[in-house]
């Protein structure tokens, strides 16, 4: 029986797994870099987590959370 169970458990753990989340629509390019490092440049600063509000007035889903060295 433990026999057994080692291996399902093998061949469970030995198989490939796919965990699509969404369809992919684009691919990373020199285009969607330079709008990334824009946003960033326009939206992110060092009280990214700390602002109650978005600049649109939303409220930031990211406050209060609590950051480490590592996150911030």
């Amino acid at each position: 029986m433990k026999l057994i169970l080692i291996l399902i458990t093998i061949a469970l753990l030995g198989s490939p797994g796919q965990a699509a989340v969404w369809t992919d629509t684009n691919q990373w390019s020199a285009e969607w870099e330079n709008q990334y490092s824009a946003w960033v440049k326009s939206e992110w600063n060092r009280y990214f987590f700390s602002r109650r509000l978005l600049p649109n007035g939303q409220a930031n889903p990211y406050y209060g959370l609590r950051v480490d060295c590592a996150d911030a």
